[in-house]
């Protein structure tokens, strides 16, 4: 391994090659904070200093390695390579991909501990190869709303009369407004600036539930309209014409179907503006898993960490 060497000032190369080319080994998109980690991170091009060939690329931050490509025909020199990269940089951390063929052998036959993270989910109807060639519409998030038929379709839909029936409310699927913030709060730690800027891009829903009243009975403590779920539904014009989707529901109202619905009618919204849907869970939320699943979306991946085992 004395004839190879690390090269981090050639990363253009990567991005315009070798990030693209190690993205077609796997078997489905990335997530989008992974793509924004490879943005981040320190990356270095594998060369060969006797012909200054390119063999592949490695992407680092601090002591974790995010990823580590050897094309094809320099598969062979996989092992000397990793563990080269390894010493070299004091990795101590490795994210890994179970679809990422090369670094999950590497990491099963080096000194690292396997550590099950999360699953990532996609469209049970759409194949990765569908995804690849798939041309983005015209549409985003805000096009598909300008009027309110598409609302009132995907109310209809998924949460008209009837279809949950153990929810006895009139349920209002909507985008949140500033003034949702204190309600969504409850449901989820986020920023005030975070939320304003959620709702600013029309990436966050809300679920509202409206009171019947039972003759002259109304449930008590409920206000006029009470928000029983949120959802976020945000793009990733990265690598991929993707975007990725979560569910929060209120703790009293699990378990009767409204979260996968909620998932169903985001996967709905992505299906119309022609994006990837994905979605995430972790390795040990069942009930997640299992709504994800209802809702019409299948395990992509299972990510997993990867660290040195301690001497």
């Amino acid at each position: 391994m004395e004839d190879i060497f690390f090269d981090n000032k050639s990363v253009e190369i990567v991005k315009q090659n070798l990030f693209k080319d190690y993205l077609k080994t796997l078997k489905s998109p990335l997530a989008p904070i992974y793509e924004e980690m490879f943005l981040k991170a320190y990356v270095y091009v594998i060369k060969s200093t006797k012909d200054n060939q390119t063999l592949g690329f490695a992407a680092k931050l601090d002591h974790k390695l995010l990823y580590f490509y050897v094309k094809e025909s320099y598969s062979a020199l996989s092992f000397d390579l990793f563990k080269k990269f390894v010493a070299s940089y004091g990795i101590n951390e490795v994210m890994v991909l179970s679809d990422d063929g090369l670094m999950t052998f590497l990491c099963l036959c080096t000194e690292f501990e396997i550590e099950k993270q999360r699953f990532s989910f996609c469209d049970n109807l759409m194949s990765y190869a569908d995804f690849l060639s798939t041309k983005k519409a015209g549409l985003d998030l805000k096009d598909l709303f300008k009027n309110n038929q598409a609302f009132i379709k995907i109310n209809e839909l998924f949460f008209g009369k009837g279809v949950l029936k153990e929810i006895n409310y009139d349920l209002e699927f909507s985008y949140a407004t500033k003034h949702d913030f204190k309600a969504v709060a409850r449901l989820i730690s986020l920023e005030n600036s975070d939320f304003l800027k959620l709702c600013d891009e029309k990436q966050l829903f809300v679920i509202k539930a409206h009171k019947l009243k039972i003759g002259k009975v109304v449930e008590p403590s409920f206000d006029y309209e009470k928000i029983l779920a949120i959802g976020i539904l945000s793009d990733n014009f990265g690598f991929y014409k993707s975007v990725s989707f979560d569910v929060f529901v209120d703790e009293n109202y699990r378990g009767k179907g409204l979260g996968s619905q909620f998932l169903r009618a985001l996967k709905f919204i992505a299906n119309k503006i022609n994006l990837y849907p994905l979605s995430y869970c972790d390795f040990y939320d069942l009930p997640k898993k299992q709504a994800l699943i209802k809702a019409g979306l299948k395990i992509s991946r299972c990510e997993i960490t990867a660290k040195l085992k301690a001497v």
